[in-house]
């Protein structure tokens, strides 16, 4: 006779979605998506329309992303870290530049050294520093000490 376990879907649904960290991780998904979208479409604008060079109009997408997630992730995504009064910014900013310090070096590599084409380059790069940035902005900008 042969034992069965039967899954307990609602435990799983709980322990996925009522996490406090896996519900930040998806908000900053989220927050991470339209900020990649608004990245990307400014990206694609200055390089294929005005012709400007891929790691410039990299840069400059970025910048663009970076503030319209910094208001989502500070107001919406770790908003129960929050504390109020405190002066988030230039923290989000040093966390953001090194997201973006890694994702030029892998645009560069991907494009110069992997011959990839740009426009699909860069949607690799972002991924790999959307993951970078999520670490440094969960454990240092809106790292709270428990209490």
């Amino acid at each position: 006779m042969k034992l069965r376990i039967k899954p307990n879907y609602n435990i799983i649904f709980k322990t996925l979605f009522y996490n406090e960290l896996n519900q930040r991780l998806l908000k900053f998904c989220i927050t991470g998506g339209l900020s990649t979208i608004l990245n990307y479409a400014f990206f694609i604008y200055l390089y294929k329309v005005l012709e400007f060079h891929y790691l410039l109009s990299s840069i400059s997408g970025y910048i663009i992303g970076l503030f319209f997630g910094y208001f989502l992730n500070k107001n919406w995504t770790f908003s129960t870290k929050v504390i109020e009064g405190k002066r988030y910014i230039s923290k989000y900013i040093t966390a953001q530049l090194l997201g973006l310090a890694s994702n030029q070096i892998t645009l560069l590599f991907l494009v110069e050294i992997m011959y990839l084409n740009p426009l699909f380059a860069n949607i690799l790069s972002l991924g790999f520093a959307a993951i970078i940035s999520f670490i440094l902005i969960e454990f240092i900008v809106f790292y709270k000490m428990k209490t």
